[in-house]
């Protein structure tokens, strides 16, 4: 498969060691932020991945100084009477993962920080490699809007309501050592170069097992940390329950958008919840 034909201008696709996919995140002058089309074109990424027999293990990274900063906040609003539009999420979830049920592993090389729906990814691979610069940050409800994309209930159950309180709430960086504490990272490398091959390191060990022990491994896995029915409850929230459907509808996601937009704090008007 010609694996390169699947790149963008917003990401790249290659194949390392004949069992590596690396997918790296390629628009560094916009802190690698991702416009909505572009999602579904990463779950056709990992789609053709996951369907591919001679492919093991599938790593995002980030090119420059930034993972990802989430979504691209000025394609959220429009000018239409000044409201937001809203803009669905693919299967997948953000960058196709965010709410992936995945058959395969799936390893995320932090390079640097991660705001959003980048954190939100980052969140649902399977490992995740940071570096010593890297941080992980839920900045939404400072922009009027929720963390959408399935991290809610995710980070409730693996970090507990008080650290999940403190990301989702607080709203401001964790470190990349404050995050391996948590357990959303597995390990710290001194420096961004470090991070991809500290990841491949991990692809390579787990390469060494069997292919269907790895897979069956990764569902007991996954049921062993989902036995409160955690995907179905972030899928549910990434599909707008009510309350998210209250914040699409009102007036301060238009102004927490505009406010970023504008480069000045929001002016939010009163609790309508």
């Amino acid at each position: 498969m010609n694996w390169q034909s699947y790149s963008t201008d917003v990401f790249s696709v290659r194949v390392i060691d004949q069992k590596v996919l690396v997918v790296t995140l390629s628009r560094p002058k916009a802190a690698n932020s991702i416009p909505p089309q572009y999602h579904e074109k990463l779950d056709d990424v990992w789609d053709a991945f996951e369907s591919d027999a001679t492919l093991r293990v599938a790593i995002i990274t980030g090119e420059g100084k930034f993972f990802c900063a989430g979504a691209d906040l000025k394609t959220w609003l429009d000018t239409v009477e000044g409201r937001a539009v809203d803009r669905p999420m693919s299967r997948g979830g953000f960058l196709g993962l965010s709410n992936r049920v995945p058959k395969k592993p799936y390893i995320c090389a932090l390079n640097g920080p991660a705001f959003g729906g980048g954190t939100e990814a980052a969140v649902n691979c399977d490992l995740t490699v940071a570096a010593k610069n890297a941080t992980l940050c839920l900045p939404e409800v400072r922009r009027g809007v929720t963390a959408q994309a399935g991290a809610l209930p995710r980070i409730g159950k693996l970090l507990g309501l008080k650290r999940a309180a403190e990301l989702a709430l607080v709203a401001e960086p964790i470190s990349a050592d404050k995050a391996l504490e948590w357990g959303l990272v597995n390990k710290v490398v001194d420096s961004p170069q470090q991070v991809l091959p500290a990841a491949l390191e991990y692809a390579q060990k787990i390469v060494k097992g069997s292919p269907e022990a790895v897979a069956a491994s990764l569902v007991g896995i996954r049921r062993g940390t989902d036995e409160t029915n955690l995907s179905s409850s972030a899928a549910t929230w990434a599909g707008i329950p009510q309350e998210n459907q209250r914040v699409k509808g009102g007036d301060n996601i238009a102004e927490g958008l505009k406010a970023f937009k504008e480069k000045r704090e929001p002016r939010w008007g009163d609790f309508k919840l």
